[in-house]
């Protein structure tokens, strides 16, 4: 069985490629920061599919990300970084740890899950 770590995978877009990589018979990784039983509500319909729990504003938990998503599916084939931060502001108001926290997980994840 193929394996994939899927970013984001509890909502919109990330779910709908985690729920196709299951339909189409891989082991999805979804991972996820707080919505755990959405992810697991993916294997219904069949297929196989593991919750896994990770804060990508944190290096750390990249690293450990990538390992245990290989782990839980017996080897990585496929990674699709989908997981972004929305945060709604204006140009006047961007406080440079705002901005941090957004390119922590929509640009630095990325590359270290890479």
């Amino acid at each position: 069985m193929k394996g994939a770590l899927v970013t984001g995978a509890a909502q919109r877009i990330g779910r709908c490629i985690a729920e196709a990589l299951v339909a189409d018979g891989w082991h999805v990784a979804g991972h996820h920061h707080t919505a755990a039983d959405t992810v697991r509500a993916i294997t219904e319909a069949g297929g196989q599919a593991t919750a896994v729990q990770a804060d990508l504003s944190d290096p750390d938990a990249c690293c450990d990300l990538i390992q245990t998503a290989g782990n839980i599916t017996a080897g990585l084939s496929c990674l699709i970084n989908n997981a972004s931060v929305f945060v709604e502001d204006r140009i006047g108001d961007v406080e440079a740890a705002a901005f941090d926290g957004i390119m922590a997980v929509n640009l630095r994840a990325p590359v270290l899950l890479s």
